[in-house]
């Protein structure tokens, strides 16, 4: 009966005591039931100590579950993951007993006996978050068994360089990683996540503390501690979310202004706070790994953390950490999203079938991978096209950029014909007429995000109608397309309208959504300005000069847009002192930068997982196995490629 305690405490030092009690006490057994009940209290219990446990005996196969699970409970990781693999996979476990420990189960790797206690716990009838939680688990543990053959059965001793998967509540950043890691671990690379459950836990001795090491719901360490492990500053109102010095207060506001639904969200309800503790706990949870993963770095050999929506916390975290203290240790942060399909498809490809990736520590100008930055950027005009290619890139640039993305087909005729013909009067007159493109407010998805001149977005936009008013300029301002666009953003959003005044000067008129697509504006306005946006590529291309305020729009368009760097220029632009006019160079950047994010160079085909192009639900993710099947028979250039990005940039790589 205890032959499972026996070959688990051969593995782990410290259980042969436990065993020996059980011996002790079998023969004085209570009655099952009552053991049972008794583990059940147990199971629910906030802590669990050494005595509770060696109060209880029983059967072993039911036992072996409860005593997995309490024992992960108190921190005993490896000893519960070994308890774990000792139970059969037939075992009779009572379904009270796993529809308590399910999760436990799934933390341990043992998915068949997590499935057994999620459908133990199934309501009647079942509700939509039970079908969610039960659809992921499917595919964590098809994840889980795919790593197991990629990464587990293959892992070397003496490692090139390590990739830690930072997958804390992304199952896509886990399920990207799955053909990812069967390519880098084939090239000799250790491969291991920080997750609990995402991938078997890592036999190599320097990943002890880091392999598996949080909890897979965010709540703490494995090896027992919930309390934050690192000192925080915060002060909400003067911008701060600090550890060690290092400000991450930009990762939590963006996360928060989501929650609020608004350009600037802050901590003044419930949910808004609920949600900062839960990011502070989790980004704690971070900066315990990063901290983890310099000893590891020490060995010579280059670290690389690997994670999605680096603009939010918990994520953005480990981005500023690497920024700032890993990238003296070549440990970096590889960043992966969907490429830019939206645009190219508009709306229209609701399952995303790219992957953008790149080395963000290496490249801090680079805000998303989906932009590609300026020094890929620079080797993709390497090769310079024919004048004849250039003519069907410019064909192809403009069918792109004139797509009705703002349906003007239903727009309102009657404000379209007040615009044309107010331009129209404008230039009788010599007066300058320009529009200002918005933004989605809860949308910004930019560390650090400010203007040249501007401090902020609101700023800058109540200033343009200001200046626009001073210099008797006509400024036509229009909202983004995807204010209104289900597939982007939830209803109650705030809008750019409401940043305005309520009644705004007669020289300034605020479109609808539908009449006009920027593209039409930018064939009649001298001049555009944009915070930041796909504009700043498109408008050149249309012969409009584009202004963009914030910080990071050379960074991300590298086409060498005009730059507004003091309140001077702008007034030399509305009272028409300043030339307005795009140069040949501008505008043969701008189609060669449509076409690079296009390009398999940014967008590399990636079809190895279901999951969403926008906001708008497609289903469970799924892995497709028929395709990992193809990757193991025949390879793919683009997972080699993928893998590529991760040591691209490593000043340093052992061989083993």
């Amino acid at each position: 009966m205890l032959q499972f305690v026996k070959q688990a405490a051969r593995k782990v030092p410290g259980a042969r005591r436990v065993v020996r009690a059980l011996r002790r006490r079998s023969a004085a057994a209570k009655p099952l039931a009552k053991k049972s009940a008794s583990l059940v209290n147990l199971l629910s219990a906030r802590s669990v100590t050494a005595e509770d446990i060696e109060k209880i005996s029983g059967v072993a196969s039911t036992y072996s579950a409860a005593w997995a699970a309490l024992e992960y409970k108190r921190g005993n990781h490896d000893l519960a993951i070994s308890l774990a693999e000792t139970i059969p996979a037939n075992a009779p476990i009572q379904d009270k007993i796993l529809a308590k420990s399910w999760d436990s189960m799934r933390d341990l790797g043992r998915y068949d006996l997590a499935l057994r206690g999620l459908h133990a716990r199934r309501p009647d009838p079942v509700t939509p978050s039970f079908q969610a939680r039960l659809d992921h688990t499917l595919f964590s543990h098809t994840a889980f068994e795919a790593f197991r053959r990629y990464v587990t059965a293959v892992e070397h001793s003496n490692p090139k360089g390590y990739v830690v998967l930072f997958d804390l509540g992304s199952r896509v950043t886990t399920g990207l990683m799955v053909p990812i890691s069967y390519q880098l671990a084939s090239q000799g690379y250790s491969v291991c996540s920080a997750v609990a459950g995402s991938m078997p836990k890592s036999r190599l001795p320097e990943l002890s503390n880091i392999s598996a090491m949080m909890r897979a719901n965010g709540s703490g360490l494995t090896s027992g501690e919930t309390e934050p492990q690192n000192e925080w500053a915060v002060s909400w109102d003067e911008g701060t979310v600090s550890c060690d010095g290092i400000n991450y207060f930009t990762f939590f506001l963006e996360r928060i202004s989501k929650l609020a639904r608004s350009y600037r969200g802050g901590l003044d309800t419930p949910e808004a706070q609920a949600l900062f503790d839960d990011m502070l706990r989790r980004s704690d949870l971070a900066i315990t790994m990063c901290k983890r993963l310099v000893p590891l770095a020490a060995q010579g050999k280059p670290v690389r953390v690997v994670t999605m929506e680096s603009h939010f916390a918990p994520w953005g975290v480990v981005r500023r950490w690497c920024d700032t203290v890993g990238r003296d240790h070549d440990i970096h942060l590889i960043g992966m999203s969907v490429a830019y399909e939206n645009y190219f498809s508009n709306l229209t490809s609701i399952e995303a079938k790219t992957l953008s990736i790149e080395d963000l520590t290496a490249n801090p100008d680079l805000r998303h991978p989906f932009l590609g930055g300026r020094h890929r950027f620079t080797e993709f005009r390497a090769n310079a096209p024919s004048p004849e290619e250039m003519r069907q890139r410019e064909e192809q640039a403009l069918s792109w950029i004139r797509i009705d993305r703002s349906r003007s087909d239903m727009g309102n005729g009657h404000q379209r014909q007040m615009v044309i013909d107010a331009i129209s009067e404008a230039r009788k007159k010599g007066r300058r007429s320009f529009c200002v493109l918005g933004k989605v407010l809860i949308d910004f998805a930019a560390p650090d995000d400010q203007g040249h001149v501007f401090d902020d977005f609101t700023s800058w936009l109540r200033m343009l109608v200001e200046l626009s008013s001073q210099h008797d300029a006509l400024l036509v301002i229009k909202p983004h397309p995807h204010e209104i666009r289900e597939e982007i953003v939830q209803s109650g959003v705030q809008m750019l309208r409401e940043l305005l005044p309520e009644h705004l000067p007669d020289n300034v008129i605020f479109l609808d959504h539908t009449t006009f697509n920027s593209s039409e504006l930018a064939e009649l306005v001298d001049a555009a300005f944009v915070w930041n946006g796909t504009a700043c590529a498109e408008f050149p291309v249309l012969g409009c000069p584009v202004f963009a305020e914030s910080v990071w729009a050379a960074r991300d368009y590298p086409v060498d847009n005009p730059v507004l760097m003091t309140t001077g220029s702008y007034i030399d632009v509305f009272n028409g002192s300043a030339e307005l006019k795009v140069s040949d160079a501008n505008r043969e950047a701008a189609i060669d930068y449509l076409h690079f994010m296009r390009s398999d160079i940014v967008a590399i085909p990636f079809r190895y997982m279901r999951r969403a192009g926008t906001n708008q639900a497609i289903g469970a993710n799924m892995l497709y196995e028929d395709e990992l099947t193809e990757l193991e028979q025949r390879g793919d250039p683009y997972v080699e490629l993928a893998a590529s990005r991760f040591f691209e940039f490593a000043h340093r790589e052992a061989q083993i």
